[in-house]
């Protein structure tokens, strides 16, 4: 749902999705550039309801998701 730099900023996103989309995290990676807070939703056995899903997420919050797979 959104990748942020700032952890309040994530924070700050995950409030107002998880009212809709109650199956969210938050992760933190290391990147060259610094470490990132991720706002992940859902886990999805098929990859088109994925798409459905971020669809919705890109209107109701206009917002610009994307889908990732994990395979692990």
């Amino acid at each position: 749902a959104g990748s942020f730099a700032d952890l309040h900023n994530a924070q700050a996103l995950f409030a107002r999705i998880q009212r809709d989309f109650t199956d969210g995290r938050i992760v933190h990676t290391e990147l060259p550039e610094g470490r990132r807070y991720r706002v992940q939703i859902g886990r999805f056995l098929v990859e088109s309801e994925a798409h459905k899903a971020s669809m919705s997420l890109d209107r109701r919050f206009h917002l610009q998701s994307f889908v990732i797979r994990d395979d692990g």
